[in-house]
């Protein structure tokens, strides 16, 4: 089949390689004139690890993982809470434990993997389209005019395809996430938790991806002084993180919504979405990019089933099928967690001050949750 994929990100290049290993003629296309330094730092789980080597039987991607192991928490004066030990949570050992990966190293890591029938055109965007049931006209921002078979939709929260094509909901919750670098390697990756934010820190290799969740009051306090709250900074530096840093962060680091997108269907006519285009979730508990590969995956095993390309329309009815009950198992334990830990977050915080055993072990089923979703749904 002759096939459009649009974005270029690691759900986008995950499926420009499981479907050109198929033998499909595949246009992939990229809104960004070239590859920069991208994003911040994934968690990485061992099902992310499983699709990576399912789509490039390349063992080199671990050389660019961190192991993380424990997830430290911590209260507002930097005092440890308790740690959660991923090894005797999930049975693993020190190898599939839980990782991070800089989604540079990640998307990089694809970007090499592409198969030779894989045609990438940068800078490059859709003008129009028609959508219909036997086919995808479309003409592209380079003045290319082609007729598709398929066209998939790897775009992210921020979806052309998406706002062309289907009925989707946005749900936003009142908190801003802050992400930026600091160039020292953390401990572990922990939490600290106060009321008015939680600050996520995930080591890499030779860096760290500092995540704070924001309540409006924050928002309001450093956009007037240029660094967050007095306690928060304080917090930052018991880890190490000096004002110097957060005034640079404060300044330049990735500000964004927490928000969900809830799309109805996942299909329509011969266009598919896939990753966040279709349902993006908010960073809690960190499997949006293992989703993403995920579905990049189950559409190209749901293709390599049809003879012709009259089969499509049941390749992905059989996909959505495949798909739809898992991300509402992930969409559920996403929102419980987002309920336990932002919106109510005053009476939990308080919860882990007055009851830190009960609480650890209320984290720990948390991520029980997380594992469970994944591999029953």
């Amino acid at each position: 089949m002759n096939i459009l994929i649009v974005g270029a990100g690691p759900a986008g290049l995950a499926s420009a390689i499981f479907l050109g290993n198929q033998g499909h003629k595949i246009t992939l296309i990229e809104k960004a004139k070239e590859f920069t330094t991208m994003g911040f730092g994934i968690l990485f789980f061992n099902e992310g690890k499983k699709l990576l080597w399912q789509a490039t039987h390349d063992e080199g991607f671990r050389a660019l993982l961190k192991q993380v192991g424990v997830k430290t928490y911590f209260d507002e004066e930097g005092n440890v809470l308790g740690n959660v030990h991923y090894n005797s949570i999930f049975h693993l050992n020190s190898h599939d434990s839980l990782t991070s990966i800089k989604r540079e190293d990640l998307h990089n890591f694809l970007h090499e993997h592409l198969p030779k029938n894989v045609d990438l055109q940068m800078g490059t965007t859709i003008c129009t389209i028609v959508n219909t049931t036997e086919y995808a006209d479309v003409r592209l921002s380079n003045g290319t005019e082609e007729r598709y078979d398929l066209v998939v939709s790897a775009e992210g929260t921020h979806s052309q395809l998406r706002d062309m094509f289907f009925t989707y909901t946005v749900k936003t919750l009142p908190l801003t996430t802050r992400y930026f670098w600091i160039d020292t390697v953390v401990p572990h990756f922990s939490l600290e938790m106060s009321a008015d934010a939680t600050i996520l820190l995930l080591p890499h290799r030779e860096k760290s991806t500092v995540l704070a969740i924001e309540s409006p009051a924050v928002v309001e306090y450093a956009h007037e002084h240029g660094l967050p709250p007095p306690a928060l900074v304080d917090f930052y530096e018991s880890v190490g993180i000096t004002k110097d840093v957060l005034h640079d962060a404060y300044s330049h680091g990735h500000v964004s919504s927490m928000r969900y997108v809830q799309t109805k269907g996942w299909h329509k006519n011969r266009v598919v979405l896939i990753g966040d285009a279709a349902h993006a979730m908010t960073p809690t508990f960190g499997v949006g990019t293992s989703l993403a590969l995920d579905d990049a995956y189950h559409l190209a095993c749901a293709l390599e089933t049809i003879i012709g390309t009259h089969a499509v329309e049941k390749a992905l009815k059989a996909f959505a099928r495949k798909r739809t009950g898992k991300i509402r198992m992930m969409r559920a334990i996403n929102k419980l967690g987002d309920f336990m830990c932002y919106k109510k977050s005053k009476y939990y915080y308080l919860f882990w001050y007055k009851f830190r055993r009960i609480a650890l072990k209320l984290s720990i089923g948390l991520d029980y949750l997380v594992r469970f979703g994944w591999r029953y749904s």
